[in-house]
């Protein structure tokens, strides 16, 4: 059996949040230090599956890395991981931002015990998410992360940091229970809780339990809280603010990326005719996301403000390249996921320094 990389790398964080929660007659610089080496060795990892990733075969969709064992036989539930040429460069982006946000906690002294612990615990959730092929693994790793963000941000945070990380919980479970009822539509319908299995065969063979475009839809708007789509953006910009610089990080870099990942794995691959037939919708709204969130970005002062609004424009050209439903925009798309992650990662991290080396020369001050 070769050597389960996708699960090292998602579970070596986890790994470390359990030992870092556990031992407690530690100094703050070696809770540091270890959130530093399980956060590493991930990067190390993704680095290697992504140069052993055989490119000829990505390019034809075939997923590879594959782990697959049966986890809850009466629900035909499998433990499934795997990558392709769409979520590979989604896990290098978060393991090397995993890491980056440890380095930048580095002064944390509020209770880092829990911080880093929260923090690891949130690399591991969606890792998970990005890893997944099956359904049921899929949600569940999808909503283990609002318990860290949730915490990262209302501890640690700073303005109405309380209101923004309740905000975020309400707005994250709204959209976790329309996809919930979605996937559990979708299981009913085939019995499969399989993703590459039901974008092979589709719904066609099966009798719907409810009409396929109201589960489309479902998950869409699940997916679009997450992503976020006009209307339903609004508590990005709270929890950006208000949140630790490592949490704005995070959150900017990888885990808006979640819905358009989800969009183009269960969406657009399991329900490609529903996607056509309604892409005109999807389309309008996505130049609304682009054109607004560019306009209302002109009007901040805020620096970690500014960044969240370009993010919701930013993120309507990954709707736009999603639905454009063709090799292109999803090549595109996934593109701009990588390359708005790292760069909006960069700058939250720039300004999160910034912000901090701004307050303390100001109380340095006489």
């Amino acid at each position: 059996m070769s050597f389960p990389y996708l699960t090292a790398i998602i579970f070596l964080p986890l790994a470390g949040a359990i030992i870092i929660a556990l031992l407690r007659d530690i100094s703050p610089g070696v809770i540091k230090r270890l959130a530093a080496i399980f956060t590493f060795i991930p990067v190390v990892l993704s680095i290697v599956v992504f140069v052993l990733f055989d490119r000829s075969l990505g390019a034809a969709g075939v997923v590879q890395f594959e782990e697959s064992i049966s986890w809850i036989p009466a629900l035909n539930a499998y433990y499934h991981l795997g990558v392709d040429g769409i979520n590979l460069p989604l896990v290098v982006l978060t393991a090397i931002l995993g890491f980056l946000v440890v380095l930048i906690s580095w002064k944390i002294d509020l209770r880092p015990r829990q911080y880093f612990a929260w923090l690891l615990l949130l690399e591991t959730s969606i890792l998970g998410v990005f890893c997944s092929l099956d359904l049921l693994l899929f949600f569940l790793f999808w909503e283990i992360e609002v318990i860290p963000m949730y915490f990262l941000i209302s501890i640690w945070g700073t303005g109405r940091k309380e209101y923004s990380a309740i905000k975020y919980v309400v707005y994250t479970l709204f959209g976790s229970a329309l996809m919930l009822a979605g996937i559990l539509s979708l299981y009913f319908t085939t019995g499969s809780l399989s993703m590459l299995d039901m974008a092979q065969s589709g719904l066609a063979p099966f009798r719907a339990v409810i009409p396929a475009v109201a589960i489309f839809f479902l998950l869409f708007v699940g997916f679009a809280v997450k992503l976020p789509v006009f209307p339903l953006h609004t508590w990005l910009p709270d929890a950006h603010t208000d949140a630790p610089t490592a949490g704005s990080v995070m959150l900017a870099g990888a885990l808006i990326k979640m819905g358009g990942y989800g969009m183009i794995r269960v969406c657009v691959s399991i329900f490609p005719d529903i996607a056509r037939n309604y892409v005109t919708i999807v389309l309008v709204l996505a130049v609304i996301s682009v054109l607004y969130g560019a306009a209302v970005t002109l009007k901040q002062t805020d620096v970690k403000r500014l960044i969240a609004y370009s993010s919701i424009s930013h993120m309507g050209y990954v709707l736009l390249g999603v639905f454009a439903l063709t090799r292109v925009g999803m090549t595109g798309a996934t593109l701009q996921m990588f390359s708005h992650g790292f760069v909006t990662g960069l700058l939250f991290a720039v300004a999160g320094l910034l912000i901090h080396n701004v307050h303390e020369l100001w109380a340095s001050l006489p």
